[in-house]
């Protein structure tokens, strides 16, 4: 790349490159190295270097096997290596000194440095009119959009901190001791028959070792599973007895994992039959043949009868990334949320059969109406992943992600990238409807930007119901506002009398009195609730009683326990799903410690909002309350470790959110 920055151009003439560039003829040049370092002029009668001087440029760069056409100035300088290589062979062949070769690859830096000078000024020939071939703009274009944003320098954004805490758990000492155990011994508690096995095998050294356990039954261990998964690894180990002797009846939870046997087939594992899609293909070459192209004349898909869901009245948790787990959202449900939907999946790794990505997709039994949420921009990956979760997956209603703000994800077309391509959206919307028996509904911003608003409004709104859309959600946010600024009710209202579906309003639901005003005032038939279920779920509760909950510090710290018993049994009772449960509780306790008591405000409540923001230190009515509030990570970090044990040596936490959308300062 350095050499190529010496470029001219690419349209140089190779016969006179010489001489326009140094300034001199061949005959010349070769005389003005002979003279200047003595050497002999019958170097360049060796054969070797005839053979290179004779070459034309096509032969030269056909040698080099190089897939990337080179610039001219590039062959020049690759053309004197060549020389200058042939000349140290010469001359230690001839018993020439090193002196002599170091003055001639002095010479020929001089030369070159000199020809930079007369071509370009400054050392260097001017490279900047000259284009890229096709294949690098491409490669070079991929990570581009991100490093202009940074001013030309690589952004450390979000996901850097999101990978920082997650390789903190990686690199546990606990957790990479027991991946090192045996698991017959440790998690089966049997022994091993393997004579040639090399993990550990000894338990009094890993019990040494092992931390104290967590404060919590073993949630494994039930009237239907007598046994605990994690063996010895279990946390809660010190319960196993007790609970054995007499099995609590336990809270299932649906597990949402593809089988053995179909992930191979997803993960086109050699020796394995492909999946086998029944109508993902017939909706393809439907939507190709009739919608794309927009035939007049063209015959009625036959679209499965669909399951009915009432949207009306109903109080729905947004999905939302990260800290819509499932714990979360067991939370919220003992709160009072209606409807709940899982963490945004993406269509292209469901049907890659990404486990990590098919674990969002776990329902509770308490989730009696739950819906999955799909992020796609292609035709075939949107039919394909509808058809999986139709087969694999337990869900009342399916969800199209258009309106996720995150760059990556608009790049790809996808979120609120997608309905800015109108036919490609068209399509999308169709196919998921003809995919499926479950509903479809569509989760909407008011567009990339302000000037989309009226596009949005009078396009996309008034087709739903013919696409066979059940309903829509909107966001009174554009892509670029992100979360700032306040939501644009009135658009919503206006779009709600255009759209003849359920719909579904969603921006700055924070207080009973305000949600209430919203809803009367544009007419939507629920309310979705995303950042004030996230720093106070008990909003469910305050919005159907209409009241103002002054929750006390005790059951706050009680939530905090519930999630962490809820994590230990989601993501695994073994020092592993111990620290995950952390780091997702850290996530959350990111957005919860915002929460201003209600009991501390000296003005009425509902003029508390989320666009303000809260003061900078809260002395609350007790310690508990104080630290509760607390915007130190390090006091996070205290509160877990109530509840998950002692956090491991060194252990730090990045919050992956921070909030920008504050208007002013609360005093």
């Amino acid at each position: 790349e350095r050499e190529r920055e010496r470029g001219e151009g690419r349209d140089c003439d190779w016969a006179n490159w010489r001489t326009r560039v140094l300034g001199k003829g061949v005959g010349a040049m070769d005389e003005k190295i002979e003279e200047r370092e003595g050497m002999s002029a019958g170097i360049y009668d060796h054969p070797k270097v005839k053979a290179i001087m004779e070459r034309t440029p096509e032969e030269f760069l056909q040698r080099l096997e190089c897939p990337v056409k080179k610039t001219n100035i590039d062959v020049k300088y690759m053309y004197e290596e060549r020389i200058r290589r042939s000349e140290a062979q010469k001359c230690d062949s001839q018993g020439g000194t090193s002196e002599a070769v170091e003055g001639g690859n002095s010479s020929l830096g001089t030369s070159v440095e000199a020809a930079g000078e007369t071509a370009g000024g400054g050392g260097r020939v001017d490279d900047s009119t000259a284009e890229e071939p096709e294949t690098k703009r491409r490669r070079l274009n991929d990570g581009s959009a991100k490093a202009e944003r940074a001013g030309g320098k690589k952004k450390r954004g979000k996901a850097n901190r999101n990978k920082a805490n997650i390789l903190q758990n990686k690199r546990d000492p606990m957790v990479i001791l027991e991946q090192s155990v045996c698991r017959h011994v440790f998690r089966d508690e049997k022994e091993c028959g393997d004579p040639n096995c090399k993990a550990s095998h000894d338990k009094e050294a890993f019990l040494l070792k092992k931390p104290a356990d967590v404060p919590f039954d073993c949630p494994f261990i039930t009237k239907t599973n007598p046994t605990c998964r994690f063996g010895l690894l279990c946390r809660a180990h010190g319960s196993h007895e007790r609970l054995q002797a007499d099995p609590p009846e336990g809270t299932p939870v649906v597990q949402q994992v593809l089988s053995f046997d179909t992930k191979l087939q997803l993960q086109r594992r050699k020796g394995v039959v492909r999946y086998n899609y029944e109508a993902a293909p017939k909706v393809i070459a439907y939507v190709k043949d009739h919608i794309s192209k927009g035939s007049a004349d063209m015959t009625p898909f036959p679209v499965p009868e669909k399951k009915k869901i009432d949207f009306t009245n109903k109080l729905y948790l947004a999905p939302l990334t990260t800290i819509g787990n499932l714990p979360f959202r067991r939370i919220c449900k003992e709160y009072g949320v209606d409807i709940t939907c899982c963490e945004m999946a993406v269509a292209s790794k469901l049907v890659e059969g990404h486990l990590s990505e098919w674990a969002l997709l776990k329902r509770h039994a308490s989730e009696d109406v739950f819906g999955i949420q799909i992020a796609s921009s292609f035709v075939d990956v949107t039919a394909k992943s509808i058809e999986l979760i139709t087969k694999e997956a337990s869900a009342d209603f399916i969800d199209l992600n258009c309106g996720c703000p995150i760059d990556i994800m608009v790049e790809k077309g996808m979120g609120a990238g997608l309905p800015k391509r109108y036919k490609r959206f068209r399509e999308i919307c169709h196919t998921a409807v003809m995919a499926s028996d479950l509903p479809v509904t569509v989760k909407m911003r008011m567009g990339d930007t302000e000037d989309e608003r009226t596009k949005y409004e009078t396009q996309i709104y008034a087709k739903f119901k013919e696409w066979g859309i059940a309903g829509t959600a909107l966001h009174a946010r554009t892509r670029q506002q992100r979360y700032s600024r306040l939501a644009d009710w009135d658009y919503i209202g206006r779009c709600r009398k255009i759209a003849h579906i359920p719909f579904i309003g969603n921006g700055d639901i924070y207080n009973w009195q305000q949600a209430m005003e919203y809803k009367e005032r544009t007419g939507v038939d629920s309310l979705l609730v995303a950042r004030g279920g996230i720093i106070k779920p008990w909003i469910f509760k305050e919005l159907k009683e209409q009241i103002h909950y002054d929750i006390p510090a005790s059951e706050r710290l009680d939530i905090i326990r519930r999630f962490c018993m809820y994590g230990l049994e989601h993501w695994g009772s073994d020092s592993r799903g111990v620290e995950t449960t952390r780091r997702f509780f850290l996530d959350w306790q990111s957005f919860m410690h915002r929460y201003v008591p209600v009991g501390l405000v000296d003005r009425h409540p509902e003029g508390l909002q989320m666009h303000l923001r809260p003061p900078s230190r809260i002395v609350g009515r007790s310690d508990l309350e104080t630290l509760l509030s607390s915007p130190a990570s390090s006091d996070w970090i205290k509160l877990s470790e109530m509840f998950l044990g002692p956090a491991p040596a060194k252990f730090e936490f990045i919050p992956k959110h921070k909030g920008n959308a504050y208007a002013a300062p609360v005093l």
